[in-house]
């Protein structure tokens, strides 16, 4: 199937919690274990051929220095992503603040909460719609079939 339409996903969290490894999974790219601070965005389209969209995910980088310049990637954003380090509580705790700066300058979109590194011990819990291990592959696959709906 070609593509039919396309969607805007951003992708929030603090830095370290995996969301670049989630969108390098997602791409069909295996874990890389070396850190690699995202500078800014990183755009990385992925195309879903079963049901034609293609999804192009904006990776925005967590760390505070950022935080002029992230408003701006928001901008007409379909759905949002807000990731969180299952084994981090301050990780966790900082979920509430992205979902509201992505309801603020985003509207009513569609935001999933998404917790990484299930395959870790000593977890957090913060309501979530999906749990994945990005060093593992757990779930992950399955993500795409959550957001199709």
């Amino acid at each position: 199937m070609s593509v039919i339409r396309e969607k805007k996903v951003v992708i929030v969290g603090d830095g370290g919690v995996g969301k670049s490894q989630f969108v390098k999974r997602l791409s069909g790219f295996d874990f890389d274990p070396i850190y690699k601070t995202t500078l800014g965005v990183e755009v990385r389209p992925i195309v879903d051929r079963d049901c034609g969209i293609k999804y192009n995910i904006w990776d925005i980088a967590g760390k505070e220095k950022f935080d002029d310049r992230r408003v701006g990637y928001y901008k007409n954003s379909d759905i949002a992503i807000v990731m969180y380090s299952l084994d981090n509580k301050w990780t966790a705790n900082s979920v509430s603040k992205w979902k509201q700066d992505i309801q603020k300058n985003c509207g009513n979109i569609k935001i999933y909460v998404v917790g990484n590194k299930i395959d870790c011990e000593n977890k957090v819990e913060v309501e979530s719609d999906f749990k994945v291990s990005c060093k593992t592959g757990f779930s992950i696959d399955d993500f795409m079939e959550l957001i199709r709906e």
